[in-house]
Order: C-alpha cells, then sequence, then structure tokens
C-alpha cells in the first residue's frame, strides 16, 4: 500500500486537488488528507457550486487532459470557457470531471485505505 502513494507522490498527484473536507468543506489536495482520507466527502454528496468549484480546482492542478469531443480537440482554456458560459458542453464536461474525482476516491479506497474509511 505505501508503495501506492509513494507511485502518487512520485508522480506529482498528491499535490491535486482531489476533494472536500468534511468538517472544514475546504477543497484539499491528497498531500493534506494523506492521513485521513477517510474525512473526504463523496463527491456526489456536493452540492452543484460545490462540485463545479472542486473540478475546476482539480483541473487547475493538473487533473484535466486534453482529448477530442468527436471532432473537436478540447483544451483546458476550451472546457473552462464552456464552464463560463454555463454551455451544455461545459455542463458535460464538469459531469465528466465529478465522475473521475469519485473515480479517484473509489480508487483509494481500494488500493490504499481500505481500514481508513470505516472509522
Amino acid at each position: 500500500m505505501a508503495n501506492y502513494l509513494e507511485r502518487l507522490k512520485e508522480t506529482g498527484f498528491s499535490k491535486r486537488n482531489i476533494g472536500v473536507h468534511k468538517d472544514t468543506d475546504e477543497i484539499v489536495t491528497l498531500e493534506q488528507v494523506e492521513a485521513e482520507l477517510h474525512n473526504l466527502q463523496p463527491v456526489n454528496d456536493l452540492s452543484e457550486g460545490k462540485k463545479k468549484e472542486l473540478v475546476l480546482a482539480y483541473w487547475n492542478t493538473g487533473g484535466w487532459s486534453d482529448y477530442y469531443h468527436g471532432p473537436d480537440f478540447i483544451s483546458l482554456e476550451i472546457a473552462l470557457d464552456e464552464v463560463a458560459k454555463d454551455s451544455d458542453l461545459g455542463a458535460e464536461f464538469l459531469k465528466d470531471g465529478a465522475r473521475a474525482l469519485e473515480m479517484i476516491r473509489e480508487d483509494l479506497e481500494k488500493h490504499y485505505i481500505k481500514s481508513k474509511w470505516s472509522r
């Protein structure tokens, strides 16, 4: 399990915003909550506004990966613009980002902190 966390640290992933702390309602990095991951709120439990804030924070700390949406190349700048315009495409990007963060939380639960989530 330690190798899993070390790998995340080596790639810089631990410095990305990955969740919202249950007690403070603040957006936190993995590095900030590494010893208390059980305190991360499930992404699906967040308000739409907090979910949007978290996804944007995640993207801005390196969580965005450029990709093709149909024939269109989507960069971080395009995604941020679509979100700012409150477009349907921006909403789709936010939904995808929220799901990615929930999958990260699930992955951490599965591989790193299985026993800590049940506290």
